[in-house]
């Protein structure tokens, strides 16, 4: 096992008194096993007992179920995973941790992450894994036509189609050309400002012309080169249709990755993974910076030993464990030089790139109100994939809906805003 550079907890306190916790964990993919695991490992550690709740795969949903516990001042979650998008609704619900981790165990973190988990120069959430948009491709495909892996998006649709006709033309008639998130949610609106920045422009404050631009982009893609369907593809949709070989290119998280070449994946040994597209004429290949942490509620009635369960998952160790078994990005810079991470999943090499120049949503500008944002942003989103709107006119209605939101941001007193009264 590669040593890794002190960021382990070198001592976890065993409690005198056994407790019973529960703690919050998502259902995507491999997550849940992976973090049942963990937490076995710790109660056998400690004596303590942990219960999993189970969120749903939405991150707008476990939101929702979140934000109803943490208002409530419920006592019955004691850990929360939570979504990078929350920090500013947690920040009067949440623990500080800052004194339950060493300056060395902060800084070995990437800095935009810690940056994000961070209210008021108070850490509330301690990172766990991270996430960043890749271009998944079926490489025996490009390879058959002859094709590399696009650098823009108009390369994308160009090769998409090329293989999509050619490929049903031989009986593959399910076959798409790329797939994504396009279910009225979070993971919508992540892709929007990864389009958005990708030709050039920012979404808040809106870049008109530069969104026009990227929605423009987004009116060409169905029926050509995405199914009707995409529009209510989650994360694990996405997954299962380019997983069966039915898609050339899907936009998704590393998770993935394992999951597709597993031994009874169809497409093991035929994907890459790339970054995403640029723009034509402008911008760079964006990601929005992903993934999850975890947190302390402020109305646990076993905080001493929360914090330590949040300790032990959070460590260097099974960051590790979870990358290798899942590949699930580490939030730990050291660990995307670790050689055995590099030999398993050789697209860690963009990830860590990724991360140093990731993109941000506007959820610090709008605090509670970001929610009412990212709804916006993900339904004017479908009506242009369905056409039934401009992309001018949707510029327009996002550049009017996220100025009457931020403007009830700044009127409301903080506190207020804090809670959400």
């Amino acid at each position: 096992m590669t040593v890794f550079l002190g960021l382990c907890c070198a001592a976890f306190a065993t409690h005198a008194t056994a407790a019973v916790l529960k703690m919050t964990c998502r259902a995507k993919g491999q997550e849940l096993t992976l973090c049942k695991q963990a937490v076995q490992q710790w109660e056998k550690k400690t004596g303590h007992t942990v219960e999993i709740v189970s969120l749903p795969q939405s991150s707008s949903e476990s939101f929702a179920l979140t934000q109803q516990q943490l208002s409530a001042h419920a006592s019955d979650v004691d850990v929360y995973q939570v979504d990078t998008t929350w920090v500013s609704f947690l920040s009067t619900h949440a623990v500080p941790l800052d004194a339950h981790f060493s300056a060395q165990e902060l800084a070995a973190h990437f800095p935009v992450i810690l940056q994000n988990n961070t209210v008021n120069g108070t850490l509330i959430v301690a990172p766990w894994y991270a996430d960043v948009d890749m271009l998944f491709y079926r490489k025996d495909l490009l390879e058959k036509y002859g094709e590399s892996p696009p650098t823009s998006w108009e390369d994308l649709l160009r090769i998409a189609q090329k293989i999509q006709e050619n490929e049903r033309a031989s009986g593959h008639v399910r076959l798409w050309g790329y797939i994504f998130r396009g279910k009225a949610y979070e993971g919508l609106t992540c892709h929007v400002v990864e389009w958005i920045e990708s030709f050039g422009g920012t979404l808040w404050p809106l870049d008109t012309d530069r969104v026009i631009q990227a929605f423009a982009f987004c009116a060409r893609l169905i029926p050509t080169t995405s199914p009707m369907g995409v529009l209510s593809y989650t994360e694990e949709e996405v997954r299962g249709v380019f997983q069966l070989g039915d898609a050339v290119f899907a936009h998704n998280w590393p998770y993935m990755w394992t999951l597709t070449q597993s031994e009874e994946s169809p497409v093991k040994g035929k994907v890459g993974i790339t970054v995403l597209p640029q723009g034509q004429l402008h911008g760079k290949p964006a990601s929005v910076l992903g993934g999850w942490g975890l947190c302390v509620s402020r109305y646990s009635n076993h905080q001493e030993a929360a914090i330590d369960l949040v300790r032990w998952l959070t460590r260097s160790e099974e960051q590790h464990r979870r990358a290798l078994q899942a590949s699930y990005c580490p939030t730990i810079h050291a660990l995307y030089q670790d050689p055995v991470l590099c030999a398993a999943h050789p697209f860690f090499v963009h990830v860590a790139r990724a991360l140093e120049t990731v993109v941000l949503r506007p959820a610090g500008a709008f605090g509670r109100s970001y929610s009412q944002v990212s709804a916006s942003i993900a339904n004017v989103t479908q009506k242009v994939l369905l056409k039934a709107i401009t992309p001018e006119a949707a510029a327009q209605k996002l550049d009017q809906d996220m100025k009457t939101l931020h403007k009830r941001v700044t009127e409301t007193p903080a506190t207020q805003r804090a809670t959400g009264q």
